[in-house]
């Protein structure tokens, strides 16, 4: 049975710590959660139009400050359009290049057991997916940002082009239960069905570690 108690999924009834830039961040120490960042030519000028659009109309129907049901539920309906946007293949698609997910995988994988515990991840054509939590003092917004900066300098390099590479902001969604952190590895694992072998990398865990479970 799914163990509901796990010390590393979302406690509702302790603090969230929410940043905001374009998108808010939750934290809460040692939490796994789910991770999107994409390349910054990943969504045409209409699907941009089209969530500051989905954001207004949110922010009409719950005027701030929102309380900690409406922003999880923003959340959520705003990552899946996200998702479901960046998986048709917008833009120049340069995560394909075996060269650069190589690169992008020693990036990630640079910080795992440092920064926090990678447990699961897909490098996409035009984005990353990834399930992840942080070790203190450490966040997961700092942590894939740094790993940002880095790889952005060295896919320049790789592909001799010059600008940003990655979108300034992130998506990410902290893990609920067992049941939760199954269905993103599922999607994780599902995300390149319709692409071909070599386009695309999985890795990781696939798994939580068995320690620091509370007893029932």
């Amino acid at each position: 049975m799914p163990d509901p108690y796990h010390p590393l999924f979302l406690e509702k009834k302790k603090h969230v710590d929410i940043s905001t830039s374009r998108l808010p961040h939750w934290h809460q120490d040692h939490k796994v959660q789910f991770v999107t960042f994409r390349l910054a030519d990943s969504l045409p000028q209409e699907k941009i139009n089209e969530y500051k659009s989905i954001k207004k109309q949110w922010t009409d129907k719950h005027p701030l400050p929102w309380d900690n049901a409406a922003k999880d539920a923003f959340h959520n309906f705003v990552g899946q359009k996200i998702d479901y946007w960046i998986d048709q293949g917008y833009g120049s698609c340069i995560l394909k290049e075996e060269k650069i997910r190589k690169m992008i995988v020693e990036s990630l994988m640079f910080y795992d057991n440092v920064k926090y515990f990678l447990y699961h991840y897909v490098i996409m054509p035009n984005h990353v997916h990834l399930l992840a939590s942080p070790i203190e003092p450490y966040t997961i917004t700092e942590v894939i940002g740094r790993a940002k900066q880095y790889t952005a300098k060295e896919i320049n390099k790789l592909s001799g082009h010059h600008g940003p590479v990655w979108q300034h902001s992130m998506f990410d969604r902290m893990v609920r239960d067992e049941n939760d952190f199954d269905r993103y590895v599922n999607y994780i694992n599902n995300n390149p069905n319709n692409l071909p072998i070599g386009t695309f990398t999985i890795g990781g865990r696939a798994s939580l570690p068995d320690q620091g479970k509370k007893e029932i």
